[in-house]
Formats: structure tokens, C-alpha cells, sequence
């Protein structure tokens, strides 16, 4: 069981070494992606964020 765990925390530092950065910035630009989309569809529609409903 010890080399199956210490197998899965060098396999967990590498993963988070080498994916967990771009995953992170690609999670962030979806969410701002879809906000933006949100917002434009929002005023064009003529909901107005700023001022409230």
C-alpha cells in the first residue's frame, strides 16, 4: 500500500507541476469567456448590469 501511495503523490506533484497551471488559466478564461457572453446577451436585451435590474 506504501509504494502504491507514494507512487500516486510523485504521479500527483507531476500532474500538478505540469497540468494544473494551464488547466487553471483555461478554467479562468472560460469563466470569463462565458460572463462576457452573459453580459452582451444581458444588454442586448436591455438588462443594464451597471444600474441594476
Amino acid at each position: 500500500m506504501a509504494q502504491s501511495s507514494t507512487r500516486l503523490a510523485a504521479w500527483w506533484r507531476w500532474f500538478r507541476r505540469s497540468y494544473l497551471p494551464s488547466a487553471f488559466v483555461a478554467i479562468v478564461f472560460v469563466c470569463v469567456l462565458s460572463l462576457l457572453s452573459v453580459y452582451g446577451i444581458m444588454e442586448k436585451h436591455g438588462f443594464h448590469l451597471a444600474g441594476g435590474w
